[in-house]
């Protein structure tokens, strides 16, 4: 509706325009014309990719980065839009160029030019999504009463009571119960199904904000806790070492109980930073599209990736080769296929259809479940499954896809199923969300747990969205907390700068080059911001700060002297170092290929000592 709106305004705005003589104010206004048009041609295309406008996720892969991004799938939308930005370009270049004729009805109008003008740039829903998530509002008499309660668990010591369960986590790509509503989908999903009155079925999980794009789906049902991070606008994560490194998540748990963790992915491990997140919390084999594609049958790769037979078959070779080995172990592996939005058909589903096979992620659902229904009767045939523990979950909701209209028509809830020979199969329909699954599952497996995070274990305890607080209150009150999970490294005598692989060491941690450090008064760093894909040039963030902080800022020598204003031909590309003392706006800029930057030389700079 506020599209409509702010299209229908600006159009107004721009026929008004003809009114206009003086070239300084048809300008000026042709300009925000144009910002506008532009925004809502971009508010369309990040609707069409995240279903739900400009929300969490667009911002954290703007920031964090794109690589990995199944592009192919989006050409024609990318086509469009580039189309679409030239012809704004060219319709508003023809309206300052041309003076036309003003017809009588606008000049009586035209004086009401500033009006339609500011309303259509207020009423654009990329700039009221945006508002929405830089500033956030939320009533501060609930979080203050969610901060004086506990609901965030920090408990590190998780017992196992009996033998420690082996644990195969499946992750379905946004593969949600809904899928599973016979009144709307009469046949789909024939296997889960079935295998549903053989678990433990949970069938009221919901989605809180930011959990439902992949790498948060698979934070807040590991961690209990949804993906935040500090300062988008800075990019403060995406040449970070290390993900959430202070986050207490099943991989450190199981971990500390000695379970060789595994994961795989058909995907490339750097998008969302996947990777990443698990070599941070103990797995140690980490293994995506690069690795797995290697050893896979089929040469031929989706968009995404892997198809999911591939998945499947290493993901069992790995299950039955771990069976041996004396310590417990885990697998978490994501499958790809139901990606929206149309979804991918492996070489084993072909001429499998749903109906009459013109809804195509339809199709790839109903194989995505004989897929899934095939391994899970598999493994459970299997000699090893008395000590295992399996999980099914989907990573998050569906996204925008082509069969959005009928999943909306159902209530939408994600998947959560637990298989265990130990455990009753039952179907609980009490209230729960995402950050559940991981203490749930824990104590599934035989561990004595409460809760993990804003999780509780839905065997015994009450879900916190059934608290008199909402569940935003609650993560809101608890904000400076999560983000705290995200630790810097700090600048300590093994401090050095690797110019030739472009990182600074800083003893057993890394951080690429080039970056911002911002250091507070008591001289530790209290955030660092990286150039990355789209993110704020560091040229930028050190201008804007305006000299209110203590930085040190590394980066290529012809850019921090582009900075100071000062013209110097290089021969090549070396790197400098820019620091700043905000007590007395000092500073120091060092060539780093002549000159040491270690933790002597920062310590002098700042407390001459």
């Amino acid at each position: 509706m506020f599209f409509i709106f702010s299209t229908s305004l600006t159009i107004i705005s721009l026929i008004l325009t003809q009114a206009l003589h003086q070239k300084g104010v048809r300008a000026t206004c042709l300009l925000l014309i144009l910002i506008n048009l532009i925004s809502l041609g971009f508010y369309l295309f990040l609707d069409f990719l995240s279903g739900d406008g400009i929300n969490d996720a667009v911002l954290y892969h703007f920031y964090f980065g794109i690589t990995g991004f199944g592009i192919y799938d989006y050409i024609a939308p990318i086509i469009l839009l580039a189309t679409y930005i030239f012809i704004c370009f060219l319709l508003i270049s023809t309206f300052y160029i041309k003076d036309f004729k003003s017809k009588n009805f606008i000049l009586s109008f035209y004086h009401a030019l500033p009006i339609f003008l500011i309303s259509s740039l207020a009423l654009n829903p990329f700039f009221q999504d945006l508002h929405k998530l830089y500033f956030k509002s939320g009533t501060d008499n609930l979080k203050v009463e969610a901060s004086n309660q506990n609901f965030f668990v920090r408990a590190n010591d998780h017992t196992f009571l009996n033998k420690k369960k082996n644990i195969i986590y499946l992750y379905l790509e946004q593969f949600e119960r809904t899928y599973f509503d016979e009144s709307i989908f009469p046949g789909l999903t024939p296997n889960l199904k079935r295998l549903e009155a053989e678990a433990v079925s949970f069938s009221n999980i919901h989605s809180p904000q930011s959990t439902n794009w992949t790498i948060a789906g698979m934070v807040a049902s590991q961690c209990g806790i949804p993906l935040l991070v500090p300062n988008y606008r800075g990019n403060s994560m995406s040449g970070m070492d290390l993900f959430l490194p202070l986050a207490n998540c099943l991989g450190d748990i199981l971990t500390k109980h000695q379970y060789d963790l595994n994961y795989l992915g058909g995907s490339n491990l750097d998008f969302g930073g996947k990777g990443k997140f698990y070599y941070s919390h103990g797995f140690k084999t980490v293994e995506g599209l690069q690795t797995l594609h290697k050893n896979a049958s089929n040469s031929s790769l989706s968009p995404w990736g892997l198809y999911d037979d591939d998945l499947y078959k290493a993901l069992t070779e790995r299950y039955n080769k771990l069976n041996g080995n004396e310590n417990p172990f885990g697998i978490f592996a994501l499958t790809l296929d139901t990606h929206h939005p149309d979804g991918y058909i492996p070489s084993s589903c072909k001429g499998l259809i749903y109906q009459d096979g013109k809804n195509p992620i339809l199709n790839a659902v109903h194989c995505a479940d004989q897929l899934a229904g095939k391994f899970i009767d598999k493994l459970k045939l299997s000699s090893a499954y008395a000590n295992t523990t399996l999980v099914v979950t989907s990573d998050h909701l569906a996204l925008k896809n082509s069969a959005t209209s009928m999943l909306e028509m159902g209530d939408r809830k994600n998947l959560f199923l637990i298989f265990d020979q130990d455990i009753n199969p039952k179907k609980i329909s009490k209230p729960g969300t995402v950050f559940d699954i991981a203490p749930t599952v824990l104590s599934a497996m035989g561990s004595h747990t409460k809760g993990l995070g804003f999780g509780r274990n839905l065997f015994f305890e009450s879900s916190l969205i059934e608290s008199h607080l909402s569940m935003k209150s609650i993560v809101e009150s608890y904000k400076k907390d999560i983000l705290s999970l995200w630790s810097f490294p700090q600048i300590n005598n093994n401090f050095e700068v690797d110019l030739k692989s472009k990182v600074i060491n800083f003893g057993s941690r890394q951080i690429k080059l080039p970056t911002l450090i911002l250091i507070n008064d008591e001289f530790d760093i209290e955030e660092m911001r990286f150039d990355f894909y789209f993110s704020n040039p560091l040229i930028n963030e050190v201008r804007s700060i305006k000299k209110s902080k203590n930085l040190i800022w590394i980066d290529q020598c012809e850019i921090i002297l582009e900075f100071m204003k000062v013209d110097l031909a290089l021969d090549e590309i070396q790197y400098c170092s820019y620091m700043f003392r905000k007590s007395d706006g000092n500073y120091l800029i060092n060539d780093l290929q002549r000159e040491t930057l270690d933790h002597n030389a920062i310590d002098l700079f700042f407390y001459n000592r």
